[in-house]
This record gives structure tokens, C-alpha cells and sequence, in this order.
């Protein structure tokens, strides 16, 4: 995580500096929550996945730093509504102490996704928030599908034992074509993982080549991984109905 902020520039950060962070290949970051703003709208204290644990970091004298706590369990973060407020109330307050930055207001990040230009947000930003970060059961699988802010998923491969553990996910926009990602459940940091991304007017041309090399790297992770859905040479089993 240190590295990352190293990278910062010195001085507090706009919102679409910030989602920067989760654009790929940068793949230790894996989701970003402003908590505390300035007046113009800076960001001084966010909520930071990393390696599968959540942080929080805080503008200071210093430049950018870690705040003391850390939480590991990414799935309660975002779907655990008391564990989630807990978690971000103990940043505001961390990072209220330790921010230079005076007149910090918090942020409500509903809002600020609202006001961002769209064009500034990340491929898989929604993704992330709606997923949860587990191997997917048929069940979740139907929930996820259920997001308003999910145009269309598709389950590309599955571990037996662990369930669906690479999916594919049509993340509409307004101003432009849709967003297609794909995802991969890391096992080792309990979270999903960005493989690519592309817009819909390129993905037939490249549909056969993200299928392989999603599950390529869904094998560096299971013994047994099998295609769900995918090229039609593939073969398949069912985990959705």
C-alpha cells in the first residue's frame, strides 16, 4: 500500500484522481471510497481495498499516509450495512485527526458518483460494489443480476468445489458504450480481481481471447477449473439455471 501512495501527488486529490487508482493493470487496488472532502471538493481521507484488505488514507502534513486501522473481510465491508458503517466511521475519525486539511466535510459517495463526469468512472467500479467477494453460488449469481447498475453478467468459469469463480459483467453508460469486464475470484485475498476490460463495440472482436485468458488465470488459482459459458468449442456444465 505505501507504494501506491508514494505515487500520490502531495496535495489533496480530485475524485476522478482517486478512481484513477482502480484503473487496470494497477490490480492491488481494488476499491476506492472517498470519506472526507475539502471545500472545492478535494479528497482528503478514503477507504482503500488493497491485497484484500481494506484501508484507510488521509492527506496529512506529510503527504499521503495509512491510517492505523485495517479490516480484511471485504465481503462484510460492502454488504454488511453495521459493519460497513463501523468501518467507515472509524476512518472519518482517523483520518479527521491526522488530515492537514482544514474544514473537511464527509462525502456522500452516492452523490459524487452522481456529479462525476461518467466518462471519468472505472470499468468494474459497480462491479465491485456489487459483487459478493466470494466464489459466486447460483444463488448470488441471480442477485448480482438483480443490480440496477448491472446491464448483464455471464458466468465464464467455476471450480467445482468453490462455485463461479470468473464472470463476465455489462456495465451500462449513458454518454457511451457499455463497459464489459471481466472478473476473477482470487482465493488467496478473499476478493474479486480486474482481469480487462473493453466497450462494447470491441468485444465480439476479442470475446474468444478474453474467455482464455480469464481462464488462465483463474487456473493459477484452482486445481480444477471448467468453462460455463464461452466459445463454442468449449464445454460446459450448468452452476446457473
Amino acid at each position: 500500500m505505501h507504494e501506491i501512495l508514494e505515487e500520490l501527488p502531495t496535495r489533496p486529490l480530485s475524485v476522478d484522481e482517486m478512481f484513477q487508482l482502480m484503473t487496470p493493470p494497477r490490480q492491488n487496488i481494488g476499491l476506492v471510497t472517498p470519506l472526507l472532502k475539502t471545500p472545492d471538493e478535494k479528497l482528503v481521507c478514503c477507504q482503500v481495498e488493497y491485497d484484500g484488505v481494506v484501508h484507510g488514507i488521509a492527506y496529512t502534513a506529510d503527504g499521503w499516509e495509512c491510517l492505523p486501522s485495517e479490516f480484511s473481510d471485504v465481503d462484510a465491508a460492502l454488504h454488511d450495512e453495521r459493519f460497513a458503517s463501523q468501518i467507515a466511521e472509524t476512518f472519518l475519525d482517523e483520518g479527521t485527526e491526522r488530515t492537514s486539511a482544514e474544514a473537511v466535510s464527509t462525502c456522500n459517495p452516492d452523490e459524487l458518483l452522481e456529479s462525476t463526469e461518467e466518462a471519468a468512472l472505472p470499468p468494474g467500479l459497480h462491479s465491485k460494489m456489487c459483487l459478493r467477494h466470494r466464489p459466486l453460488s447460483p444463488e448470488d449469481f441471480e442477485v448480482l443480476q438483480r443490480w440496477p447498475q448491472i446491464q448483464d453478467a455471464v458466468p465464464m468459469w467455476g471450480d467445482r468445489d468453490a462455485g463461479i469463480v470468473a464472470v463476465l459483467i455489462i456495465e451500462p453508460r449513458i454518454q457511451a458504450d457499455s463497459s464489459i469486464v471481466s472478473l476473477y475470484y482470487r482465493p488467496d485475498i478473499e476478493t474479486w480481481r480486474i482481469l480487462d476490460s473493453t466497450q462494447s463495440t470491441t468485444f465480439n472482436a476479442i470475446a474468444d481471447h478474453l474467455h482464455k485468458e480469464t481462464g488462465k488465470k483463474v487456473a493459477e488459482y484452482y486445481d480444477s477449473v471448467d468453462p460455463i459459458v464461452g466459445p463454442p468449442e468449449s464445454t460446459t456444465y450448468d452452476y446457473v439455471d
